[in-house]
């Protein structure tokens, strides 16, 4: 099914392309027509094609739908496209992508640009997100709950927000480049993920920041020219392995300990998990291993800030309490002498 063109039967919207499709179609858009000011619902399995992702344009200038695309069918492809301008304030978010069916979406080879929303957002699992380019967005690409998902060989440049997880789990995170994001990766409750082989570089404020997150990795990946490289802030049980921290302003890393949060959120994962024996511990250690340190050079171990914080016995009785460090540090028992060679 041909949308745009010269073609004799060719539609002229997308959606009436999407309307009269089946499970299984694909609509491809040709970009003479482009730009598209629609909003769409794709609610069958098929899959949406742009001629080139320069030039087949979907634009959200004016748009009163709450998302310029919608997806709530099982499986669905989106490639070829770039989608740009829509604004907060009428339009929520740009790709909309919800099901809880356990099947894959493929979003791949497209550019979202100058979105002030939720340039793509999901609450879905299997999903495939790759060789896209984020630029000039609030939020690039937001994973919340769900998990299984593959994220690779995407660009991110310039927006308020690259990365979100939130109550998203077993992802795999893999070659991503972030550069000049006020936040470049954030992580919130969200465990067994996998970070591989990233390169966050010249961001605004930090590389990456986890918030009660556990039994995550962190492997081959570059931490570089940041305000700071990593905060770990009531997030215990990762390991962190073979990374370059690199020229990072205020501190290349720090652990942030609140025993107090740790305990709870450990008993509320046990209470939500508990059915199929998960419990994620959110106490216990990092672990630090073979990490490249521009700023240590010695063979001996390099430390980690780690600082604890305890809240007087004021709290047991009153409603505030002042928090009291204590700093504990760990230890990287083997830093890499050389940078590693990472390509992302």
């Amino acid at each position: 099914m041909y949308v745009g063109g010269t073609g004799p039967g060719n539609y002229s919207r997308i959606q009436d392309a999407i309307n009269e499709s089946q499970d299984g179609d694909t609509v491809f858009v040709f970009n003479d027509s482009a730009p598209y000011y629609e909003s769409l619902i794709i609610n069958k399995s098929i899959t949406l094609m742009g001629e080139n992702k320069e030039t087949t344009i979907i634009d959200g200038t004016g748009l009163t739908a709450e998302a310029m695309i919608k997806v709530t069918a099982i499986t669905v492809t989106i490639t070829g496209f770039c989608f740009q301008n829509c604004q907060s304030n009428i339009t929520y978010w740009t790709v909309y992508i919800r099901n809880s069916l356990g099947e894959q979406h493929h979003i791949t080879q497209n550019i979202f640009r100058n979105n002030n929303n939720n340039a793509l957002y999901f609450i879905a699992m299997y999903s495939d997100i790759s060789n896209n380019t984020f630029y000039n967005n609030s939020a690039a690409l937001l994973l919340d709950y769900g998990g299984n998902h593959t994220v690779e060989h995407n660009v991110f440049l310039n927006n308020d927000e690259s990365i979100g997880l939130y109550e998203c789990h077993w992802n795999t995170i893999h070659g991503n480049k972030i550069a000049n994001s006020s936040i470049p990766l954030l992580i919130f409750m969200s465990h067994y993920n996998n970070f591989s082989e990233n390169i966050l570089d010249g961001n605004n404020h930090g590389g990456l920041d986890s918030l009660a997150s556990s039994k995550n990795t962190f492997y081959r990946n570059i931490f570089s020219n940041n305000q700071y490289g990593m905060t770990l802030t009531a997030s215990q049980g990762n390991t962190i392995t073979g990374n370059n921290f690199i020229n990072n302003s205020d501190y290349q890393v720090i652990s942030i300990v609140h025993p107090l949060v740790g305990v709870g959120l450990s008993l509320y994962y046990h209470r939500q998990y508990v059915r199929n024996g998960s419990f994620f511990s959110l106490l216990g250690r990092n672990k630090w291993e073979a990490n490249y340190w521009s700023d240590w050079n010695s063979s001996s171990p390099r430390p980690i800030d780690r600082v604890i914080y305890f809240w007087s016995l004021r709290l047991l009785t009153r409603i505030t309490g002042t928090p009291y460090p204590i700093r504990r540090p760990q230890y990287d028992w083997h830093p890499a002498q050389d940078p590693y060679d990472i390509r992302g």
